[in-house]
């Protein structure tokens, strides 16, 4: 094959639209059958007199696609896509909210969830695919690879650390704001700070993304745990400052993605 590469990532505008109603926004302004275009597939077609290429994909745990254009129809790209979806009450959003969309939906972030090996100063900042539950990513059954050995190693001992989903006790956090003669508190961004999760007083992992999600009225984290102790229904504790104090607020690894309606995949 005669195959020319070119990196046109600096070429190419993306907007996500993402949301119960994106289908039927999306649809009044495209002539691509979006009924038709499956969980993580692509069409190309033409919106707003735009050519576009159409991506059922995004970092959220609902329905939604992805536009990409050229450059230069950005503009007018977003300006027909908000148009359209003035009725459904549309809202352009930035990354904080992406943030907290994407731990709902049990997405791990680069850089906070896991780290590139090639970045990691030590071993044990490396992670491997059954850890970072992306094992499905994975086909062991085929010729040799690199990794290939360590992997099957790996499945054969079993992990010792898997990232699971927290939930963490509202009863419990309101108890240790109650002692302090505080309103229970939660922060409104998604936060990125490590914090300490521990089993009978011995530390056994580390939360590394956490948030209250508006959708499902819970406050919930990411979180890397040692095995056994990763196991769902497993209960847990995580580390909560309360008016500068260090305390430990009760926590359960509950099963991901948070949230993963249906419309999502239909």
């Amino acid at each position: 094959y005669d195959v020319t590469i070119r990196d046109t990532t600096a070429d190419i505008a993306v907007l996500a639209l993402q949301g119960p109603e994106a289908r039927t926004i999306l649809q009044k302004t495209t002539d691509v059958d979006l009924a038709k275009l499956r969980f993580f597939r692509a069409a190309t077609g033409r919106l707003d007199k735009c050519e576009v290429g159409i991506t059922r994909t995004g970092y959220t745990g609902d329905l939604g696609y992805e536009i990409w254009t050229p450059n230069e129809n950005a503009l007018a790209l977003y300006d027909a896509v908000l148009d359209a979806g003035r009725e459904h009450m549309i809202e352009p959003c930035g990354l904080d909210t992406l943030d907290v969309v994407r731990i709902e939906a049990g997405f791990m972030l680069h850089g906070i969830d896991y780290f590139n090996a090639k970045t990691c100063l030590i071993e044990d900042q490396k992670s491997t695919p059954y850890e970072i539950a992306l094992d499905w990513a994975v086909q062991l059954d085929r010729e040799p690879f690199i990794g290939q050995a360590a992997i099957r190693a790996e499945k054969a001992r079993g992990v010792k650390r898997t990232l699971v989903g927290l939930e963490i006790s509202w009863a419990d956090l309101e108890r240790l704001f109650d002692e302090e003669g505080l309103p229970p508190s939660v922060p409104t961004h998604a936060w990125r700070d490590p914090r300490p999760v521990f089993r009978d007083g011995a530390q056994v992992g580390q939360a590394t993304s956490g948030v209250w999600s508006p959708i499902l009225k819970k406050y919930l984290a990411l979180a890397t745990v040692n095995a056994p102790h990763d196991r769902e229904g497993t209960a847990l504790q995580m580390e909560l400052t309360v008016e500068f104090e260090r305390k430990k607020v009760k926590a359960k690894v509950v099963p991901k993605p948070f949230f993963d309606p249906e419309r999502k995949r239909a």
